[in-house]
């Protein structure tokens, strides 16, 4: 009930989509349904898997939240990244004794160049960036500092609401391949809880986009 409401009061002063999410975070709100119970381990099942399956080792994330969706991953190594001070602090207290970092996520694109990690994800994060330059510098960030693999898990349309600010759907594939020609979308999961935008049932409107770079899959 508390997230609702503190959700509520953010999305009635909508002005900027970082503004919502600073506070967001700053008023008790979470990452929202997606980070928890079946869609949660839904994702943490097929992020561990995938890195198992193609020998993973190094792994970042932008868009990091609260944390409970990062609580379920069983990686060798993790950085967090998010535009909230508060969300790094809530993830470092949930990570104390493991193999895991966060940080802003400016001070993340100033440490680490390009291609630093195997793996990048965008979990929930791209439909949120409604204004098109929050958006461009995230895409080119989570695709320039990966060197094998980034999943993407968003929508992947076309669509806005005025009536939900926050929210704004995008084709981003498209953009992708016209920014990062050199990164291949192999495939899209189908997802096992997956809605229409404007369903209430419960679900998701997104699925796994799984990008690899073209010099490793040409292997």
């Amino acid at each position: 009930v508390y997230r609702a409401v503190t959700t509520l009061k953010a999305v009635e002063r909508f002005e900027d989509s970082q503004a919502y999410w600073l506070e967001r975070y700053r008023t008790g709100g979470d990452s929202g349904d997606g980070s928890y119970g079946k869609l949660a381990q839904y994702k943490a099942d097929f992020i561990n898997g995938f890195a198992k399956e193609h020998g993973v080792k190094t792994v970042f994330e932008l868009g990091c939240g609260d944390g409970n969706q990062m609580s379920l991953f069983e990686l060798p190594s993790y950085v967090g990244a998010d535009i909230s001070s508060e969300s790094v602090k809530i993830c470092r207290d949930r990570s104390v004794g493991k193999p895991r970092e966060f940080m802003l996520t400016d001070a993340f694109e100033r440490r680490f160049g390009a291609g630093h990690f195997d793996m990048g994800l965008s979990l929930d994060v791209i439909y949120h960036l409604v204004e098109d330059h929050h958006f461009e510098k995230y895409i080119d960030l989570l695709f320039s500092r990966a060197s094998r693999f980034v999943l993407v898990y968003s929508s992947d349309h076309d669509a806005y609401d005025p009536a939900i600010p926050h929210i704004k759907h995008r084709k981003f594939a498209d953009v992708v391949a016209r920014r990062f020609p050199n990164w291949v979308l192999q495939r899209v999961e189908s997802n096992p809880y997956l809605k229409s935008p404007d369903a209430t049932e419960y679900g998701s409107f997104a699925n796994f986009h799984v990008f690899e770079k073209r010099d490793q899959a040409s292997h």
